[in-house]
């Protein structure tokens, strides 16, 4: 995202993949998994009051599972 009063800064960057697997293991029995992961592209910063920016995140940080 690109401002006047800021210039350059990054506004939601994010990978969010989400899968479903099911196979029947019955004629009445079922299993399913659910798989996501969820991370970032690009290095995050963080700025001061002087515009001054520190690395708070970098690529696939945080990368979370579940």
């Amino acid at each position: 995202m690109n401002t006047t009063s800021l210039g350059s800064r990054k506004n939601d960057d994010r990978i969010d993949l989400v899968s479903k697997y099911g196979y029947a293991i019955g004629k009445k029995w079922n299993v399913g998994a659910l798989f996501n992961f969820r991370s970032q592209m690009f290095k995050g910063y963080t700025y001061d009051d002087d515009g001054n920016r520190t690395l708070s995140s970098n690529f696939l940080s945080p990368l979370m599972f579940y």
